[in-house]
């Protein structure tokens, strides 16, 4: 089987180690999240993730980013060429808020499952680590965002 044939009838992984991975600490870093962005970011509980845009006054949208809700951190997932611009639109509006950024992407690899049969493999492997999985697309479309790089 190839890999297109995986994809479209089976499950493949996909390499995505150059996405950007941005870490977000501080009592205050759901807050200011949740003011920066479009879905409900005060509602995660650790294990649940959403997918959410920045978005300018004019309400055009910045980046979107992919956010894990960790016990003391968030973990933002963002396209590689908006890593830095994430990174800068964040820092700017942090005045007296307890948060603080780093960018991690080098300490983590990203694997994506993809394809009509990638939720199982999925649901298996994620099962003893995470309580909830995302509302939506488990049984269509299924990723893991990161994984620790050894």
């Amino acid at each position: 089987m190839t890999g297109y044939e995986a994809l479209r009838d089976g499950a493949a992984w996909i390499d995505l180690r150059a996405r950007g991975l941005i870490r977000m600490t501080g009592e205050d870093r759901d807050r200011l999240l949740h003011a920066m962005t479009t879905n409900h970011i005060q509602q995660l509980k650790p294990g649940d993730w959403c997918y959410t845009f920045f978005l300018n006054a004019q309400g055009r949208i910045l980046a979107d980013a992919n956010v894990l809700c960790r016990e003391e951190e968030f973990l933002l997932d963002v396209e590689p060429e908006r890593r830095a611009f994430v990174l800068e639109h964040l820092d700017k509006f942090i005045i007296a808020d307890d948060v603080t950024l780093e960018d991690v992407t080098e300490q983590y690899a990203i694997t994506a499952i993809e394809g009509p049969q990638s939720a199982a493999p999925v649901a298996r492997s994620l099962r003893p680590h995470c309580r909830r999985h995302h509302r939506h697309g488990l049984e269509r479309r299924a990723r893991v965002r990161r994984s620790r790089a050894a």
